[in-house]
């Protein structure tokens, strides 16, 4: 089970990493020297990790913070209040 900061587990989806991590494997098959499955595993772990790592770095370098984010319907609901 992959822990994250509440805001930013709203913004990241493990399957979507893991998809994308499945991708980046495919894309670079030519690169895995290993013999077994235990070494196709571990190639594909730190594949995973390297691509959860860019994918949290970019979620949090945006020049934004997680924590500061708002609900779209909530600010629409404050603005049609005010009306």
């Amino acid at each position: 089970q992959l822990a994250l900061r509440p805001g930013l587990a709203a913004r990241l989806d493990a399957s979507d990493a893991v998809q994308q991590a499945l991708l980046t494997a495919q894309a670079h098959r030519d690169q895995f020297r290993g013999r077994t499955p235990a070494e196709l595993a571990g190639w594909l772990k730190a594949i995973l990790h390297s691509t959860l790592a860019n994918l949290i770095r970019l979620h949090t370098q945006e020049r934004r913070d997680v924590g500061a984010e708002r609900s779209l319907e909530a600010d629409l609901a404050a603005s049609s209040r005010r009306l």
